[in-house]
């Protein structure tokens, strides 16, 4: 794999390019991905115009499976200030529930702690699986931040 920024066991990291905009299209053109990550609906104009617009993001990677060259998704760190970063991160259809998101969201937290000093992520309520996984890698629930009554605010905390 040409272009790795960071790797974990199973993913290679790459920076988005054009290569893969059919695959994010084809993801973020997915319902249930759509209700999961955004609570709208967009047009596939509108993805790709976004699209368009992040592709140069320094810290948003694209995920890419070892074992079959894949797509899987993406995870971004976004520098909310000097200490926190919020992660986020969205995986294609057919490869969620097999430990990706675990696995990056170690990963990037791992690269994170080159500057910063804490985590956060904001999930909708629904999104059980993914509640699951943030509290699996270690995110606990912050009832002290809440955002919005669907949303929970979840905050990283080092288990070292």
């Amino acid at each position: 794999m040409e272009n790795v920024i960071l790797e974990s066991e199973n993913i290679y990291y790459v920076n988005m390019n054009k290569e893969f905009i059919k695959d994010y299209l084809k993801m973020y053109m997915d319902s249930d991905i759509q209700k999961k990550l955004f609570r709208k609906t967009f047009t596939e104009e509108q993805i790709l115009n976004w699209l368009e617009k992040i592709i140069t993001k320094k810290e948003m990677f694209t995920m890419i499976s070892k074992e079959t060259n894949e797509f899987i998704g993406n995870i971004e760190l976004i520098r909310l200030n000097e200490n926190t970063g919020e992660v986020v991160i969205s995986i294609t259809p057919t490869k969620q529930n097999k430990h990706y998101g675990t696995e990056a969201i170690k990963r990037i937290i791992e690269y994170g702690f080159n500057t910063l000093n804490s985590f956060v992520i904001d999930v909708y309520k629904t999104n059980v699986n993914a509640i699951k996984c943030y509290k699996n890698v270690g995110f606990i629930i912050d009832t002290n931040a809440q955002k919005e009554d669907n949303v929970y605010h979840m905050v990283y905390k080092d288990n070292k």
